[in-house]
Parts: C-alpha cells; structure tokens; sequence
C-alpha cells in the first residue's frame, strides 16, 4: 500500500507539471523554440503517459485490477514521449539533468508495471 500511495503522489506530482507547463510564460527563445515544435502526437504521449499513469496508481491504492492495463499504457506513452525528447525532436541540445530525468521516470514507470503485475499474481488486487 505504501508504494502505492507514493506512486499516486508521483503522478498527481507529474498532473501539476504537465498542467503547469501551460501557464510558463518566462521561456528563453530556445526553450520556446522547443515547445513552439513538439508534434501532436509526442504531447498527446505525454499527457496519456500522467492520465493513465494517475489513474493506474490510483487503482493500485484501491487494489484493482485495471492498474496493470492502466500502468502499462503509461510505460508505453512515456517510452514514446523519451524517445521524441532524446532521439527526434532537435530544437534544443538537452542538458544532462533533462536526460537523468527521463530516467528516472523511465524507471518508476518500469517499475510500476512490473509492481502491478507482481501485486495481482499475490492476489493483492483483483
């Protein structure tokens, strides 16, 4: 329960950033330059990456079973979103702290698959 409740809080965290990138109205030319160019498709990753992925956690903390469907459908979208960020888009040269992030993030997403999935063979969700 504990990982859940932590994972929702990473989530709800990722909803205030995706939501706030909105309101940035301070960009330097380059990083204006950046999202003035993110495709439809690399944004909408994005924002079904934090939707799928709340909702996933969210299942989690309530032990259902659509966490694994939901969660898996965020690794997706993520894996489809770093892969625009690190090897398409060519806007901006990423500083190092971009690329450790989308690590990070790679990695709790990976990890909440391989969670939901390990919590519904103990039979913790159903």
């Amino acid at each position: 329960m504990t990982i859940s409740i932590l994972a929702l809080i990473w989530y709800l965290f990722g909803d205030f950033i995706y939501f706030s990138q909105f309101f940035i109205i301070d960009l330097s030319e380059e990083n204006l330059k950046y999202y003035n160019h993110i495709p439809l498709w690399a944004t909408s990753a994005l924002a079904l990456s934090i939707l799928a992925g709340t909702l996933g956690c969210l299942a989690l903390v309530l032990k259902n079973k659509n966490a694994k469907l939901l969660l898996t459908l965020s690794f997706i979208a993520v894996i489809i979103r770093v892969s625009y960020d690190i090897f398409i888009q060519n806007d901006i040269v990423l500083p190092s702290f971009f690329i450790i992030t989308h690590i990070i993030v790679l990695s709790i997403s990976f990890f909440l698959v391989w969670f939901s999935r390990f919590s519904a063979s103990k039979n913790w969700i159903s």
